[in-house]
């Protein structure tokens, strides 16, 4: 191990020490990817429950939904570069297309086939 030899004088090459700090990294990549993927769904799921559960059971659904939207568009630049630098903008994102995702799928195979998802 790299780290070991550093107190017996070794001095590492660039190359070994990229090699030492990018072990794995593929792997967390993938792990990473995959974790997003699930939380997407889960994500778009609960928006799609909350959006058909507000639509049936809240007689003014309508209104919120449409304040909502319009306060999304409504965004000052600074709002939007806060979001960007943040990372929101994307997690944001995550929830839009985790929820179209789910309708798709819902619509191309009814709630059953949701569900096996």
């Amino acid at each position: 191990m790299l780290v070991g030899r550093l107190g017996d004088g070794h001095r590492p090459s660039r190359l070994e020490l990229l090699r030492t700090l990018t072990v794995g990294v593929g792997q967390q990549w993938k792990a990473i990817a995959r974790l997003q993927a699930v939380m997407s769904l889960l994500e778009g799921y609960s928006n799609l429950v909350m959006n058909e559960v507000g639509r049936r059971e809240l007689p003014h659904f309508a209104l919120l939904e449409g304040a909502y939207r319009r306060r999304q568009q409504e965004r000052t630049p600074l709002e939007r570069a806060f979001l960007r630098l943040t990372g929101l903008e994307m997690k944001m994102r995550q929830y839009v297309l985790g929820e179209r995702f789910c309708r798709e799928v819902r619509d191309a195979g009814g709630r059953e086939l949701l569900s096996r998802v």
